[in-house]
């Protein structure tokens, strides 16, 4: 059945974790209204580079002796990460997904092959939570970059979820001989007139579905059979065997001939296949792909676990068959005479080869078209940001700009979403304090209060965390990031406040006195000679480690390192914001800019960040805001002086500011 446009009001992104035994891959889709959904695999994860065709990334992590996450995934391949994790005892947490099986005397046999949780942990959810969020990075990183007609900063408060599971651990289905030891083995003989024709193999398995106890042919009860999946094998080691016609052509024509088994592995929760072989009468075995079929996509999905591979198979004959084996092969086995025998198998090559190069052009077509119609979305997309640029913005048309505002917007909009995570990082550690030492406690609340920090919020802060509301913390870390950011954009001096307001006011007197253009060189020159290596983060980091400990967290160098490591990034994109909005763009203005706390709601300058999703209720415009979470931008177009010398200018707000409402903290 073909898929169906999205029905949906707004757009959305659906994302799925298919968390394996021993891998694990993720798919998404962009839900577009009126546009039919495409599914795609992520094909590169975070310090992993690009994987391979099956789009999967070991399902490891690597934990210290504190229990913190050192590495995960694809990282935990490198051989510098595994000679770091032997050199500094790290525990190796694998297969971890198995410990969510219920305890039974179906699983409990098995239980002495499932290795131990890595010391601290002491339950699996913590280490399935790591794992999450390290897929949840990967595939904001992959969208983010791979599809730039997108903001995961708009997409990220309204995501739906995918998570697959087994569709049984035990029960009926386990009540049959089929364990991970067990294997299951068919022999195949394979003829070619060319020898590079042997060099690859494609086996269907499929599986009885009816009521008989003793299956023998398909064709009894073709309903009965479906295709479960296809094992894929290079068979290029195999031997061939040359048989060549007679001179009377009585045994016709010449072909080679390559023999083989196709086996298949029943593991804990996965199907895994092997191809064996004889060379010198000692059995080989060689490497073999399982693939699993979408019959209205015709791509291969994940693995065994994403189709829980749950069939009874105490009540199923597995039938392994060629692809494109006909069902006159049956007659090919039962025949008594050679020449007849000879004859079908040519007939059966020549069908064989003529099926395959027509599904191969048939696939080369369709990869064409799906190719095709993803370039008119994208471009299509892009014509409509454009066009809504031009509305905005019809300088940029006129002008010999470098960046345009759009762009400067989509540099925000990651700067926000930066500032979320960091700010997300720090709440997730703050939850997990107990009780802190009230000494260090006291003394960060005091160095808070005489930085302006408002006391009642502080306390506000220490009184909701412990009980898992951390709505007024995120807003407070966010917001001084915020604060921090703006003046880095904005200002001309770091190292002096006198210096920098004298350089503010002469930029001021310049902008109403001068052409325009005049100005915005100015302006350009001037920051390009600016100094920027006398930038400290160290004030601002040190606040944010103090809003933690006010919640009775004890300070890990860890996390104070990873919130260091955030603010850098976070200051490096900032930067480079600033040095675009006043070098880069010279036709008009862009600003960024925030909304004050205690402002009132403006829903044409700001955005309720809790306010997300179809079904959210939406702020009313003139409540007071609580904090600023993230930056806004406006694009400012100075017209030409009029008869009486007044400067008068038109301002666009192109990204509104994300806020939190004083109604929804609660304050």
């Amino acid at each position: 059945m073909a898929r169906q446009p999205y029905q949906g009001d707004c757009q959305r992104l659906l994302l799925a974790f298919d968390i394996g035994t021993t891998f694990s891959g993720i798919s998404y889709s962009i839900l577009t209204p009126g546009e039919v959904p495409e599914i795609k695999p992520v094909t590169r994860y975070l310090e992993g580079g690009s994987v391979g065709v099956d789009s999967k990334v070991p399902t490891v992590i690597y934990y210290d002796s504190a229990g913190s996450a050192r590495a995960i995934g694809a990282k935990t391949q490198s051989e510098n990460t595994q000679a770091e994790a032997e050199d500094n005892d790290w525990s190796r947490a694998y297969w971890f997904k198995l410990h969510l099986r219920p305890k039974s005397r179906g699983t409990m046999a098995n239980e002495e092959k499932i290795p131990p949780l890595p010391y601290p942990h002491e339950n699996v959810e913590t280490i399935f939570a790591d794992y999450m969020r390290y897929l949840y990075d990967c595939a904001k990183a992959y969208i983010s970059e791979t599809d730039p007609t997108i903001s995961w900063e708009l997409l990220k408060g309204d995501i739906l979820y995918v998570l697959t599971h087994p569709n049984g651990w035990e029960g009926p289905q386990q009540d049959t001989s089929v364990t991970e030891e067990k294997e299951y083995r068919r022999s195949y003989s394979v003829v070619a007139s060319k020898t590079e024709d042997l060099n690859h193999s494609l086996v269907s398995v499929h599986s009885y579905r009816g009521e008989s106890s003793d299956p023998k042919w398909r064709m009894d009860e073709p309903d009965q059979y479906a295709v479960e999946c296809k094992v894929e094998a290079d068979v290029s080691m195999v031997k061939r065997r040359f048989h060549k016609s007679t001179a009377d052509g009585r045994q016709g024509r010449s072909y080679y001939e390559i023999e083989f088994d196709v086996v298949l592995l029943f593991g804990l929760t996965e199907l895994r296949a092997q191809i064996a072989y004889l060379e010198n009468n000692t059995e080989k075995r060689g490497p073999a792909t399982v693939i699993y079929d979408d019959e209205d996509e015709g791509t291969a999905l994940w693995d065994a676990g994403r189709r829980g591979f749950s069939h009874n198979y105490s009540g199923e004959t597995i039938d392994m068959q060629r692809q494109q084996e006909c069902d006159c092969q049956g007659g090919i086995e039962g025949a008594n005479d050679t020449q007849e025998i000879e004859a079908l198998k040519g007939k059966i090559e020549e069908a064989q080869g003529d099926a395959e190069r027509e599904r191969e052009q048939l696939k080369e077509l369709k990869r064409q078209f799906l190719e095709m119609e993803r370039r008119l979305a994208t471009n299509e997309r892009l014509l409509k940001a454009q066009a809504k640029e031009v509305v905005v913005a019809p300088s940029f048309l006129k002008t010999a700009d470098d960046l345009s505002g759009a762009e400067v917007s989509k540099m925000v909009v990651e700067v926000n979403d930066d500032i979320f995570q960091c700010a997300s990082l720090m709440a997730e550690e703050a939850e997990k304090a107990t009780s802190g030492l009230e000494e260090i406690e006291k003394a960060a609340r005091e160095q808070l209060v005489a930085a302006g920090w408002n006391a009642d919020l502080i306390r506000l802060v220490r009184d909701r965390v412990p009980a898992k509301d951390t709505v007024i913390f995120e807003a407070l870390a966010q917001n001084v990031l915020v604060c921090w950011c703006h003046n880095v954009i904005t200002s001309f001096c770091y190292g002096g406040r006198e210096t920098d307001e004298y350089m503010r006011d002469l930029w001021e007197r310049i902008a109403t006195s001068k052409d325009h253009k005049v100005a915005r060189n100015w302006l350009a020159i001037t920051h390009s000679h600016l100094e920027k290596d006398k930038l400290d983060m160290t004030p601002i980091v040190e606040s944010l480690i103090r809003l933690m400990l006010c919640t009775g967290w004890q300070e890990e160098k860890d996390i104070t390192g990873q919130v260091e490591t955030k603010v850098g990034d976070i200051l490096t994109k900032a930067l480079q914001i600033k040095e675009v909005v006043t070098q880069k763009i010279l036709s008009a203005e862009v600003r960024v800019f925030y909304p004050l706390p205690g402002s009132q709601y403006d829903t044409d300058t700001m955005e309720d960040a809790y306010a997300v999703g179809s079904e959210a209720q939406k702020a009313e415009p003139g409540q007071p805001v609580f904090r600023s979470i993230g930056l806004g931008v406006e694009y400012i177009i100075a017209h030409p002086h009029s008869s009486a010398g007044e400067r008068k200018s038109s301002t666009s707000v192109i990204l509104k500011a994300p806020v939190v409402l004083c109604s929804t903290a609660h304050t």
